[in-house]
């Protein structure tokens, strides 16, 4: 049987705190506070290590100010999923027949881009943990370090993060949706290694896994139940139920995502894998005219994905030299500080309606 190849969307990034007027209140120094402001801004253009530098000299100046630790880990993670993601594209470029030569020199690149990113998810999760330390009823970071926890490979500690944050607020959808994405990550990794590893049967794999597939089906679930037009959870819902094969359900959500999020690109290319697999089961079976059936919709979806992906990198790139551009010709923080943010808020968390992740 083919199988569909999934990837699951992820949490909204952390949000950056821009501090002025309320955090003089709180008797950080000035200087603590213009630090931190200017490390925000260079986050924003994409200058992580840069961004970093300040934040060093912010909680130089002020050792127990959370936000800018929570700030630092922000910067942290994003420097791990860039060198994860590099990491990822070189060893999608190993195809089968390589030489050992090119084989050789992708693994000798791939190599310090794993190490860089395990560095910068240890560094990240690291100052989450002094933030919380510093302020710990703060809901904001627990939701930030679960989800680092996730995008490192921690799924349990992850779930520990978003079960702790769902004894604070019980109807949270971040924290729903954030251990759905958990229990996902770890039933899939489980398939995975059962299948690829152990040579299990897929039907085998599935039996033992499903627990884990249930539970983040009914995060995602209960999710929709209290934001019905949650278009992520929809999103997250059909890759679960196509990988323990049920691809009628899966199809059902991931038109519904579509519904909602006209410009889903993982959305399409979700349904285009379970459209690939379909055609390539039917086809296996002689039944010729499903599997031309489904092969135009697979090749359909797929060309809406490479449509839509085209799209948002160039938004991206468009946005990061507009955001370099006025990193460069904004005035200093100290003459012109940003709007005060809310006392003991370091951030209103965007509400994770998912960019996709590859």
């Amino acid at each position: 049987m083919i199988l569909p190849t999934l990837f699951r969307s992820v949490l909204a990034p952390a949000a950056l705190v821009l501090c002025a007027a309320s955090l003089l209140a709180q008797d950080y120094p000035k200087a603590a506070v213009e630090a931190l402001n200017a490390g925000s801004a260079l986050q924003k253009a994409g200058k992580l290590e840069e961004a970093v530098a300040k934040y060093d000299a912010a909680i130089k100046a002020a050792p127990k100010m959370y936000q800018a630790f929570g700030n630092r880990a922000s910067a942290r993670l994003s420097e791990a999923i860039k060198a994860r993601d590099a990491a990822q594209e070189l060893r999608d470029a190993i195809v089968p027949g390589a030489s050992a030569e090119v084989t050789a020199g992708l693994n000798a690149q791939i190599e310090p881009l794993a190490a860089k990113a395990a560095e910068a998810f240890k560094l990240a999760i690291a100052d989450y943990d002094e933030a919380i330390k510093h302020s710990p009823k703060t809901n904001t970071l627990i939701f930030d370090r679960g989800n680092a926890w996730a995008l490192s490979g921690e799924s349990d500690k992850a779930i520990a993060d978003f079960e702790e944050l769902l004894k604070r607020e019980p109807k949270s959808t971040k924290a729903l949706y954030g251990r759905g994405l958990a229990f996902f990550d770890r039933a899939k990794a489980a398939r995975d290694r059962l299948v690829k590893v152990e040579k299990r049967t897929i039907d085998s794999a599935i039996l033992i896994v499903k627990d884990d597939f249930d539970k983040a089906i009914a995060d995602f679930t209960a999710c929709i139940e209290i934001e019905k037009d949650f278009g992520g959870a929809y999103q997250n819902r059909a890759a679960c139920n196509a990988l323990i094969l049920e691809f009628e359900l899966a199809i059902t959500d991931y038109n519904k995502a579509i519904e909602l999020e006209p410009k889903n690109k993982r959305a399409f290319r979700g349904r285009s894998e379970i459209y690939r697999a379909l055609a390539e089961n039917y086809k296996a079976t002689g039944e010729t005219a499903k599997a031309a059936e489904n092969k135009a919709l697979y090749e359909k979806d797929l060309a809406k994905f490479e449509e839509l992906d085209k799209a948002e990198r160039a938004a991206q790139e468009a946005a990061a030299a507009a955001a370099a551009t006025a990193t460069a010709t904004a005035t200093p923080a100290s003459s012109a500080p940003p709007a005060p943010a809310p006392k003991g808020a370091p951030s209103a968390a965007p509400k994770p309606t998912a960019p996709p992740k590859k």
